[in-house]
């Protein structure tokens, strides 16, 4: 990048983008086709134009059809994955790790109607209407009554 566009610029491609999610330093798209593209550091490498993120082996109920900063996505069947940053467990794939490179199915109960990430930790609703979270612990962010990390999907106590 050689110097700071003023004026808003149409994102490389020719992608039709339905949602984004943001996650500094990255920024990663859902096009109409239930396709991810992300673009900026795009696990640990500057990406300029948007690449398109391989589902992975594990992935069979494609097209997507939500994403969510953190980042993660709901497949057709409900089924959530999530990929990149892992240090607290927040890709909810069973085990903290330093990066998740592809979308890996969210443990059980996996499957979710809506998801929302922030600051290390991921919630969602089921598919059974009960709130679930998992990642980021320190303050009791994932409603357990805990202030323990948890790399699976917990439900949120009291409901």
């Amino acid at each position: 990048i050689t110097e700071m566009e003023w004026e808003p610029q149409r994102v490389s491609g020719g992608h039709t983008f339905q949602s984004l999610a943001l996650s500094y330093p990255t920024t990663c798209g859902l096009t109409t086709d239930g396709e991810i593209f992300c673009w900026g550091d795009v696990s640990g490498v500057t990406v300029l134009v948007p690449q398109m993120i391989d589902p992975g082996a594990g992935v069979d109920d494609m097209p997507f059809s939500a994403i969510v900063p953190g980042f993660c996505t709901l497949g057709a069947s409900g089924q959530a994955y999530c990929w990149g940053e892992n240090q607290y467990g927040q890709a909810g794939i069973g085990a903290a790790s330093s990066w998740v490179e592809a979308p890996t199915a969210v443990a059980s109960p996996g499957d979710f109607s809506q998801m929302g990430e922030k600051h290390a930790h991921t919630c969602g609703i089921g598919v059974d209407g009960f709130a679930y979270c998992w990642g980021f612990n320190n303050s009791g962010e994932l409603g357990d009554g805990t202030e323990n990390d948890s790399p699976v999907p917990v439900k949120v106590l009291r409901q």
